[in-house]
């Protein structure tokens, strides 16, 4: 069979338009050379406007959207739910499932009901754990943990470490780069401040200190008390034992309860007995003798 072409009414400006008009072709829309997607039925929806993408799905399934390029994803139902704005992302698990947070460029993770929760704002990790687990945070680079009901507190605070621990277990604090060491109910308890050590004995055990270079010893429960401070020695004793102390060079020794008491000052002595024992009593040189209700 021949044709004649020449007697044909064809439209060539109309072949060559096809692709830049407006098209519908089962439920898929192009307008302006963007395309959109529909399907219904809790099915996926696509929507592309402007380059950005816009993804949909109903019924608990994920839901993705795009806007000006931060993209947006949904999960009904305790489904994991990220989100990004400004180039930040965010994610969120309902039903203390977890939960992701990025601030800055820096993640934040939060788990609901005893779970852990992380954060991290500028490089720096922060670690929660609610009832009575580790708890860990970091500021500055440098690291926090913290176990309540009893357990281990390290704490660090400009690359000082710090450890405590509840119920009667040993407390250790660094400081300036300086161990201080505490230990409760009894135990004995060491601090150490500007390179100097301090033990310390709770419950009548002895209680050294040295403070400047100087040693403090302290024994409660009528134990002898030995202080040291700017070289000078000074002890005491409770419980009607001797107590000696010293001031700037000078001895002063002391007994309670009835028991002989001189002090000395100045150069001069003075001694002093009690339950109207002899009072001696030396002023500029001069003694002073007092006898009370004898």
């Amino acid at each position: 069979m021949t044709y004649d072409i020449d007697s044909m009414d064809i439209d060539v400006g109309a072949v060559n338009d096809i692709g830049t008009e407006n098209m519908t072709v089962n439920g898929i829309e192009k307008a302006d050379g963007l395309k959109t997607t529909k399907i219904s039925d809790g099915m996926e929806t696509t929507e592309t406007s402007d380059s950005l993408e816009t993804t949909e799905k109903a019924d608990s399934m994920e839901t993705t959207e795009k806007a000006d390029v931060l993209e947006t994803t949904a999960k009904a139902e305790g489904m994991e739910t990220p989100y990004k704005a400004d180039g930040m992302e965010t994610t969120e698990n309902a039903d203390v499932l977890e939960t992701t947070e990025k601030v800055d460029g820096m993640e934040t993770t939060a788990k609901a009901e005893g779970m852990e929760t992380t954060e991290i704002y500028d490089s720096f990790k922060t670690t929660e754990n609610s009832d009575g687990l580790m708890t860990t945070e970091k500021a500055v680079g440098m690291m926090s943990s913290e176990k309540v009901d009893g357990l281990m507190i390290i704490e660090k605070t400009d690359g000082l470490e710090t450890t405590e621990e509840a119920d009667g277990l040993e407390t250790t604090e660094k400081s300036d780069g300086l161990l201080t060491t505490e230990r409760v109910d009894g135990m004995e308890t060491i601090k150490r401040l500007y390179g100097m050590v301090t033990p310390e004995k709770a419950d009548g055990m002895m209680t050294p200190e040295k403070v400047h270079g100087f040693g403090t010893t302290e024994e409660a429960d009528g134990l002898e008390t030995t202080e040291k401070s700017d070289g000078l020695l000074t002890t005491e004793r409770v419980d009607g034992m001797e107590t000696i102390e010293r001031v700037y060079g000078m001895v002063t020794p002391e007994k309670a309860d009835g028991m002989e008491t001189t002090y000395k000052a100045d150069g001069m002595e003075t001694t002093e007995n009690a339950d109207v024992l002899e009072t001696t009593e030396t002023a500029d040189g001069m003694e002073t003798k007092r006898d009370i209700a004898r």
